[in-house]
C-alpha cells in the first residue's frame, strides 16, 4: 500500500462512511448507491485539497472509480 492510496481511502471514507476500506478500493458509482453527482463534487473537492491540485470540471467524469481517481493522481499530483 502506498501513501497516496492510503490518503485516498481516507477521503473516500469521509464521503462514503458506510464502506469498509476493502469496499472503497473497488468503489464506483455502479457499486455505491450513494455515489451521485453531489458525492462526486465533494470527492473532487477533498482530493484537490488533500493533494494540492486542481481538477478541471471536464475531467470529473473520468474519475468514476477509486482506481481511476488513484490513476489520475499518479499522473497529476506533484511528487
Amino acid at each position: 500500500m502506498n501513501d497516496v492510496s492510503d490518503r485516498l481511502v481516507k477521503i473516500f471514507a469521509a464521503i462514503f462512511p458506510e464502506l469498509t476500506p476493502e469496499e472503497i478500493r473497488v468503489a464506483s458509482p455502479a457499486s455505491v448507491a450513494a455515489w451521485n453527482s453531489l458525492a462526486t463534487i465533494n470527492l473532487v473537492s477533498l482530493v484537490e485539497e488533500e493533494f494540492g491540485i486542481d481538477i478541471p470540471p471536464d475531467r470529473f467524469e473520468d474519475l468514476g472509480s477509486f482506481e481511476l481517481v488513484l490513476e489520475y493522481l499518479s499522473e497529476a499530483a506533484p511528487a
